[in-house]
């Protein structure tokens, strides 16, 4: 018996925060725990099991909350082991387990990188939404100042047509109507002129 080693496998747990397809808690065998039997010593473990939470946030568009998904599982992380003296004629026991829950209690987060970080990183919620408000306002307000602008060059090309033709046009209008009824009446004059010399 002297130099015999006895191994203990028990099914532990471990956080994978890089698993997004799978559970985020991942099961294994755990043989950690192991105790070499000596009949001039009494060997002795404590196995802590402690609980744990895992909150995680795996949402592009959130609002800070981390209780989205939260699991709930045991696992051991602490092992302690001591060694006794033992009387080798004696009946006391060779080793000694025991299994008992930790004090201590482990919250685990995974909170992904998402739109609203992003916003915080880039000046904050609400200055983006001002940023936003902005460049909206200013593209309605420049097609509000460039349709403006186009109907009153519109206008004005209008009007000035208008004025050219009812003053400048309407003048030299006038001017060659009396240059043609003088010539007119000149032509009338001679033709009288010349009846009147043949008589």
């Amino acid at each position: 018996m002297f130099g015999a080693k006895l191994d203990f496998l028990y099914l532990n747990a471990f956080v994978d925060f890089e698993s997004y397809d799978t559970e985020i808690q991942q099961l294994y065998i755990d043989d950690s725990l192991f105790i070499s039997v000596n009949p001039n010593e009494t060997k002795e473990a404590n196995v802590y099991v402690k609980k744990a939470e895992v909150l995680t946030q795996d949402k592009l568009i959130q609002l800070g909350e981390l209780n989205q998904d939260n699991y709930s599982f045991h696992q051991v992380e602490k092992i302690r082991e001591y060694s006794l003296y033992r009387d080798p004629e004696s009946a006391d026991p060779l080793m000694n387990i025991f299994i008992r829950m930790d004090n201590a209690y482990d919250v685990n987060e995974r909170q992904i990188y998402s739109i609203m970080d992003f916003f915080g990183d880039f000046g904050g919620v609400i200055e983006v939404l001002m940023i936003l408000g902005n460049v909206f306002v200013s593209f309605i307000a420049s097609n509000k100042f460039y349709a403006a602008m186009i109907r009153q060059i519109y206008e004005i090309k209008t009007y000035t047509s208008q004025k050219f033709v009812s003053s400048k046009g309407h003048q030299r209008f006038l001017k060659n109507l009396k240059k043609k009824s003088k010539k007119l009446i000149a032509q009338a004059k001679d033709s009288k002129v010349g009846v009147a010399t043949g008589q």
